[in-house]
């Protein structure tokens, strides 16, 4: 810590949780997650990437843990977002919040169709007078 304050840069420190490799992808579309699924890494790559080889297996959060990829995903001021989390226990940790998620592994893995679920919000969005024209 001596080392970094002399070069007087800003650094974030977090505690490390363990990850075999394992995480889950919340995808979420307004106010709820359309979808999720558990990704599993493809041999010697510590990375749950679909396209670097990981499989996506459905998986049914609990309210909870969708409350948090929800939460989540407004934080960063995003209505369409891939949610990256991992879990210690029950409580789930947010890796990260993607703009532009992938969903093909989704739609493989759980049968939803991220598309559908984004063009419909979309609609709705728009029935509700959203987004106001200038």
């Amino acid at each position: 810590v001596d080392t970094l304050k002399f070069f007087g840069e800003v650094v974030c420190l977090q505690e490390y949780i363990p990850n075999p490799g394992v995480d889950i992808r919340a995808l979420v579309v307004g106010d709820r997650v359309v979808g999720s699924m558990k990704r599993v890494a493809a041999h010697n790559e510590w990375r749950a990437n679909i396209h670097l080889g990981a499989k996506g297996v459905a998986i049914e959060l609990s309210d909870d843990a969708k409350e948090v990829a929800v939460r989540a995903s407004k934080a960063v001021g995003l209505e369409i977002s891939g949610v990256d989390m991992i879990f210690r226990g029950d409580t789930p940790y947010v890796l990260e919040v993607n703009a532009s998620p992938g969903f093909r592994g989704l739609l493989d893995a759980t049968g939803v169709n991220a598309a559908d679920a984004i063009v419909e919000y979309a609609v709705e969005k728009v029935k509700a007078g959203e987004p106001k024209r200038p």
